[in-house]
Order: C-alpha cells, then structure tokens, then sequence
C-alpha cells in the first residue's frame, strides 16, 4: 500500500467497539505518520456513544445516508455483506485503509487502499490483500499469501506461506491456518481452530484440526 492521500475530513463507518478501536490506533499513529483527520462515524445508532468519554459524535445514519458527500472514509465493520454493499454504492476511491505504525510490512507484498491493520501485525514478502479486508492485533500473515475481498481476520492469527484466503471469509481469533490451505469463499474459521487441509465447501469450522459442524 502506498501512502494514503487522506482528505482534510474522514468518516468512520461504524460505531461500535472496532470504531472505536480504529480511532484510538489512529491517534496512537499520529505522532509517528500523517494519518486521517476523523471528524465523526456514521451508523444506524445515534447514540452509539453516549456513554463514552469520546469527543467525536454519531453524525449521520447509515441507512439514509448518502455517502458520495464524504471525500474519504474508513469501514470500522465486520460484516462482509455490509462492507460488499458500501463498495457497490459510492465511488471505491473515496473508502480508505489504515496500516498502524507498529506493523511490519515484506518487500513487494501488495495491499489495497481500503485495507485497514490494527497493531503489530506482520505481512511477509509478495503477498496480496484485496479491497476491504481487515486485520487485527497481532497477527501474521506468510509469504506468498492472497486474501480475497472482504476478508475478516481477527487478532492472533497465523496464516502459513502460499495459502489462499476466498471472499468474505471470516478467520477467528487465535486460529491457525497451515501452509498451502485453500479457503473457500463465505467460510467461517472459529476461535482457536487449526486449520491442515484446504476446505473447499463454505460453511463454519471449528476445532483442531478444524471440522464443519454448520
């Protein structure tokens, strides 16, 4: 990922506790790199935030708003339907990413403007991460890797070299994906499972080794 041309004002999409992560990470950076100038979030929930000591506010509503009005934006959501359908309906340039200072990025590894990373996570050499996926806390992703669009990956997770993540997968915390997996499109990994061989059938898996139950 290049550096981000950030507008003079950014939206966070999503008011929940990964919003209000984001917003910490994002000044925690400030010192360290130019990052976006967050002015509010946006989100179905006007009072999202009313019981937090937090001087940014709920500025518009998620399902009436128009989101062409804004020059740039940040997705602090975890649903990959949701994230599909903002993409589908403003001009993509405008949604931004966010890589925290702390993270170690390899040589040549690909990352596209829309992909946000929490803290200390690593993304080796000559790997590939599509538009809207997330990554969180501290987890590592091997060489040669490609993950699909609207991917989820949570905190602690190690991805081995020359796996491939499918669309709108979902990776649970702590798990572990083996080198040279293959994972289906709209699969979910639980928490902690361990994952050996490639799954082909989208469904939820959980376990070590992991094993479909829905």
């Amino acid at each position: 990922m290049e550096d981000i041309q950030y507008s003079n004002e950014t939206v966070i999409i999503g008011a929940g506790g990964l919003g209000r992560e984001l917003v910490s990470f994002i000044n925690n950076s400030s010192i360290f790199k130019k990052v976006p100038n967050v002015i509010g979030f946006i989100d179905d929930d006007k009072k999202a935030l009313d019981n937090f000591d937090i001087s940014l506010k709920v500025i518009d509503s998620l399902s009436e708003n128009d989101f062409n009005k804004y020059e740039s934006i940040l997705l602090a959501i975890n649903n990959s339907d949701i994230k599909r359908n903002i993409f589908s309906t403003i001009d993509s340039s405008k949604i931004c990413g966010f890589i925290h200072h702390s993270c170690i990025i390899g040589d040549r590894a690909k990352l596209h403007q829309s992909v946000i990373v929490f803290p200390n996570v690593l993304v080796s050499c000559d790997t590939e991460i599509s538009q809207g996926v997330f990554i969180n806390c501290g987890s590592q992703i091997g060489h040669d890797v490609f993950i699909d669009e609207f991917t989820n990956i949570m905190a602690n997770v190690d991805i081995g070299g020359n796996c491939k993540i499918g669309k709108n997968v979902m990776i649970g915390t702590g798990s572990t994906i083996y080198p040279g997996v293959k994972i289906a499109d709209n699969t979910i990994i639980g928490a902690g499972s361990v994952v050996f061989r490639s799954i082909k059938n989208s469904g939820t898996y959980v376990g070590n080794p992991a094993k479909k139950i829905f």
